[in-house]
């Protein structure tokens, strides 16, 4: 917890000083080149939170002033005074790096980014492929071609969170995925179909299938999941086939669950974790709700797989299965290495990129095994470039600084600075 002791009667002007001494866990703190350390053992008692398995740190810039209509509380409900106002505009907090110290293992993240969208699209399985891959997941599809329709795992950047109905399938509530920067969404995601087995005339649900693609063991972290906008919209204001979840009097006793299991490497399914997209079983009508944000979900409990399976169950059903619209959404599924640590050599010290020269005033010339695609990020991490081109790319309509390149190929990644001089 920050806790700033500075006196908040006078206001630090703009160029003044800040005694360090009365400053605890505030970046910043000391003078550029010394980092301020940060204890998770401080936190460890919040719930919900594992310190264990911390995999983002959101930074938050205080604004320093004392007046009450712009002021900034520390943990402790204290007035944080430092140099105010800044006498020009980029004034601010400067972040030269994060560092970790005594870090977990190494694990992947599947954020679907890897996959390249044309914006507000999607891609169903149309081409027949039947699976798509995403970091070191592969992620099943079955499409058929005479009803245009699918099961499985799809994967979209659709941002129209308010168009109800199956029109709008490919589209998460959230308006964009995880890594989503604006509310216009604009970030990949995936998004699930559990179809029940009609054709079979036993109408089980048929499961959504994950699969690390070298089919060894694995733990699985977790995953970001969320409601689509169509089963959304649905429990919201109910159809023409159904009434809203609670009913017209706001009591009945609704609900939509997503079910995951773990596969082993015998292909024997592990432990079950159930998360409610939806509850209205409360007394309390007030605590009823339908997921509408991303949440976390722990898997670590399911051991190490090689896979997962998931189906949806709803307590708006019928003999021939859902009612409910069966789609959720996933993303950032981050899995971590058991014994076998073999795949991450591959993917996370990958660095078979030569990229020359480098300074350079132009032109950059780069050689890479199974190139697919690079991004470039200048100095405050906005994209400026993607490009398919293989073995060169031009910096020379940018501005002289620093860019850092990310190199997709083979399901792999890896970054480069480029100075531009």
């Amino acid at each position: 917890p920050c806790v700033s002791l500075t006196s908040e009667t006078e206001q630090v002007g703009g160029f003044g000083k800040v005694d360090p001494t009365n400053i605890h866990n505030f970046a910043g703190k000391y003078r550029q080149g010394y980092g301020t350390p940060f204890d998770l053992e401080d936190v460890a008692h919040n719930e919900g939170l594992d310190v264990n398995n911390v995999r983002f740190v959101k930074l938050i810039d205080v604004v320093g002033c004392i007046d009450d209509a712009y002021a900034t509380y520390d943990s402790e409900g204290h007035k944080v005074n430092d140099p105010w106002p800044t006498d020009f505009p980029t004034g601010g907090f400067d972040l030269d790096g994060v560092g970790v110290i005594n870090a977990g293992a190494p694990y992947s993240i599947s954020n679907f980014n890897d996959l390249a969208l044309e914006p507000n699209s999607f891609w169903n399985g149309s081409d027949g492929s039947g699976s798509f891959t995403s970091g070191i997941l592969n992620f099943k599809n079955t499409y058929n071609a005479s009803y245009d329709s699918w099961n499985g795992f799809a994967y979209s950047n659709v941002s129209d969170n308010t168009t109800p109905g199956y029109d709008n399938q490919y589209s998460a509530i959230t308006g964009g995925g995880m890594d989503a920067t604006t509310a216009n969404g604009g970030t990949n995601y995936a998004v699930s179909f559990t179809m029940n087995d009609w054709m079979s005339g036993t109408y089980e649900p048929v499961l959504s299938e994950v699969d690390v693609v070298d089919n060894e063991a694995y733990i699985f972290n977790g995953l970001y999941v969320t409601n689509s906008t169509y089963a959304y919209m649905n429990m919201l204001n109910g159809d023409a086939f159904s009434e809203p979840f609670g009913g017209t009097s706001g009591n009945d006793p609704d609900w939509f669950k997503l079910n995951i299991f773990g596969v082993d490497v015998d292909g024997n399914y592990t432990d079950t974790v159930e998360f409610y997209l939806a509850d209205y079983r409360f007394d309390d009508n007030s605590l009823d709700y339908i997921v509408d944000k991303w949440c976390w979900i722990d898997l670590t409990s399911l051991g190490e797989i090689t896979g997962l399976r998931m189906y949806l169950e709803s307590s708006n059903c019928s003999e021939y299965g859902l009612i409910t619209p069966g789609y959720f959404c996933i993303d950032n599924i981050s899995v971590q290495a058991g014994d076998n640590e073999g795949i991450y050599d591959d993917e996370m010290m990958l660095t078979n990129v030569n990229v020359y020269p480098n300074p350079t005033n132009s032109k950059v010339n780069f050689e890479m095994d199974g190139f697919q695609y690079l991004e470039v990020y200048n100095a405050l991490g906005q994209m400026v470039m993607r490009s398919s081109s293989s073995n060169a790319f031009d910096l020379s309509d940018y501005p002289n600084g620093i860019y850092i390149v990310k190199f997709v190929g083979n399901g792999k990644s890896v970054t480069k600075k480029v100075i531009k001089k």
